[in-house]
């Protein structure tokens, strides 16, 4: 979904774009090909300095990272936990985090503690500990991105003002995520707030980013390269889970 690369040819109707700009944007889906087709609404220049690969790797984790903070309403001295802080959304939840401002504290494998660390994470542990044996009332802010965490005692690690986003959405065997969703939505409150987030493509966030990357407050974590003729490979790599932040295929 996330592409970027240099436009080949433009409608009738394009203004603000020509022929030969870098550009970025996430689509609907077809990504992994030579060329796509896009609505020009999508796309954001690609700002000098920052490569098409950085560019690539942006949009639809960073824009999901963004969001998930602006639910929360992250704010400088804020206490962030971070549920599952290794993945490509997890890492940037982190690095935002910290851009704003926040103490942040991540949870993911043991061998992705060192990258969370370098992206601004002021503490890191292990995703599988028992959070039920944690002190209450210590959080302002929990982003969701894994695991299945009782709502009841993420509920209970919160400050009052808090608010839990819940990114994954859980994995229930009976409703799937639909059943923490509605769980979310019963248990929340005006002390400690439950949402739940469907992120969106939004341009004007990835501009955002793009600028923060150009300035070199924003780095993404690429844990691989992979040459389109082996982009079923790479699905694969990242389907069978433990990757570490984002994979990224390129033109051949």
């Amino acid at each position: 979904r996330d592409v970027a690369g240099r436009i080949a040819a433009i409608g009738p109707d394009v203004t603000g774009f020509r022929v030969g700009d870098r550009v970025v944007g996430e689509l609907p889906g077809g990504g992994l090909a030579a060329s796509v087709v896009a609505r020009a609404a999508s796309l954001v220049a690609i700002p000098g300095g920052v490569s098409d690969e950085t560019a690539a790797a942006l949009p639809l984790a960073g824009g999901t990272a963004w969001q998930a903070l602006e639910k929360a309403a992250v704010e400088r001295g804020d206490r962030v936990l971070v549920l599952g802080a290794g993945g490509g959304v997890g890492l940037y939840v982190v690095r935002l985090a910290a851009l704003r401002g926040a103490h942040v504290h991540a949870l993911t494998r043991p061998d992705a503690m060192d990258v969370a660390s370098a992206q601004g994470a002021a503490e890191t542990g292990d995703r599988d500990q028992d959070l039920a044996t944690w002190s209450p009332d210590a959080w302002d802010a929990i982003i969701v991105l894994g695991g299945d965490a009782p709502l009841p005692v993420l509920q209970r690690l919160l400050r009052d003002g808090g608010t839990i986003v819940s990114v994954s959405g859980g994995t229930g065997r009976v409703l799937g995520p639909l059943g923490r969703i509605l769980h979310g939505a019963i248990r929340s409150n005006r002390r400690r707030r439950i949402r739940a987030l469907a992120a969106t493509a939004k341009p004007e966030v990835t501009e955002r980013l793009l600028h923060l990357a150009a300035d070199g407050q924003l780095r993404p974590h690429i844990s691989a390269t992979w040459p389109r003729s082996r982009a079923g490979a790479a699905l694969r790599a990242m389907d069978a889970g433990g990757v570490t932040g984002k994979l990224v295929v390129t033109a051949e």
